[in-house]
């Protein structure tokens, strides 16, 4: 579950290959998958009989209980009649450095801190698009279901004015709020309207 299987993990025809199935968002297919069957004349149930499974896997499918199969895309974006989204950042990441990065604050709806902290380091992502001087980490201090990360992941970044171009839509940012002095990091997805405020700061580019 390296993050370099991102440059290789399309082709023209096949969409995802099998090895970067274990790192797809999942969220970014679930609401792709809703939005094709909102349309006039598409169902679970249509659905369910073009892939040959039962109705309450397509359920399943669209509540995010159930991973998408490699071999089950192409028949869904045609049934749907929507393109294969494209695979976004973050993946799952296992390929590190030893050299450090700075963990510089905690990723949570109800945390305030006094400017960057210092958490200590971990080890950086091996990824030729974002050197490891410009990496940087958050630890996640909650449970964020709707973002698929749990509590004492680490979010791996890179600047997003500088990194922002990789971002797909759905990718996770972490946003920054000031106030009277304390800063407040949550996530955020691209493409999701910004709260007064608050600032797209970070680009998500890993979760270990």
């Amino acid at each position: 579950m390296c993050s370099v299987l991102f440059d290789n993990c399309w082709t023209a025809r096949s969409g995802v290959n099998r090895e970067a199935m274990n790192d797809l968002d999942k969220n970014m297919y679930r609401l792709w998958l809703r939005k094709g069957l909102e349309k006039p004349g598409k169902s679970q149930r249509g659905l369910a009989k073009v892939l040959k499974i039962d109705p309450m896997a397509v359920s399943r499918l669209v509540a995010g209980t159930r991973r998408f199969q490699l071999d089950e895309l192409p028949k869904i974006a045609y049934y749907i009649d929507e393109p294969l989204p494209e695979i976004g950042l973050p993946l799952k990441l296992s390929s590190t450095t030893s050299r450090g990065i700075c963990v510089m604050g905690r990723v949570s709806s109800k945390t305030w801190q006094e400017g960057d902290v210092d958490l200590g380091e971990i080890a950086g992502v091996i990824d030729r698009r974002f050197p490891i001087e410009h990496q940087r980490a958050f630890l996640v201090d909650e449970n964020m279901p709707n973002f698929n990360v749990t509590n004492g992941s680490y979010l791996v970044c890179v600047p997003y004015g500088a990194y922002g171009h990789y971002a797909t839509s759905g990718a996770l940012c972490v946003v920054e709020q000031a106030r009277d002095g304390l800063k407040n990091y949550t996530l955020h997805q691209v493409g999701q309207k910004l709260a007064p405020g608050h600032e797209l700061t970070w680009l998500v580019m890993g979760i270990i």
